[in-house]
């Protein structure tokens, strides 16, 4: 059986390290799509997420809420990000590499992926997150917004803006009155 986020923050606090391992596995993609989401460019999204990951680790017994790990992490994640960003003093967008591990989708299936992604990170950022966890990870609008710790109706409504603003953006704005 699977265990709860809750569970396996309470063993990693008693010293569990395959716990939090666990816990890792389970939020490396949207903590990675988090940061890409921030920085635009994978190998500095890996970093944040890896400093992201110790800092979660470190921090594990100021968690109040066990079972909130994934909004959580991902706001160490955002938080981090963010700092990089100011540090680095970001203006360019990076690439996204073609050897990107994501699962096949819609998003990917595309003739044009790399002009997608691309397009992705002019997203604004509410809407850029949902679509990376939903098209890079695979996520249903109810997993996202338990990531996320958001609504599923806000999930479903930034989705779908974000799907209108790419159609508009790529010149496949769908006409839906009636003639």
């Amino acid at each position: 059986m699977l265990e709860t986020d809750e569970q396996l923050v309470m063993k990693a606090r008693g010293g569990d390290r395959e716990a939090f391992s666990v816990l890792m596995v389970r939020y490396e993609r949207p903590v990675l799509a988090e940061a890409m989401s921030v920085l635009r460019s994978w190998h500095d999204a890996r970093d944040v997420a890896q400093d992201a990951f110790f800092t979660a680790y470190r921090k594990l017994k100021h968690l109040w809420t066990p079972g909130k790990f994934g909004p959580w992490v991902l706001q160490i994640a955002r938080r981090s990000a963010w700092r990089y960003r100011k540090r680095r003093s970001y203006g360019a967008c990076e690439a996204i590499p073609p050897d990107l591990p994501t699962r096949q989708t819609d998003l990917l299936n595309s003739d044009l992926p790399q002009d997608l992604l691309v397009l992705v990170t002019r997203l604004p950022d509410q809407e850029r997150v949902v679509v990376m966890l939903r098209y890079l990870d695979g996520l249903q609008p109810v997993n996202i917004s338990q990531v996320l710790g958001r609504p599923v109706g806000t999930v479903t409504k930034q989705l779908s803006r974000a799907h209108r603003r790419l159609r508009k953006w790529l010149g496949k704005e769908v006409d839906h009155e009636q003639p």
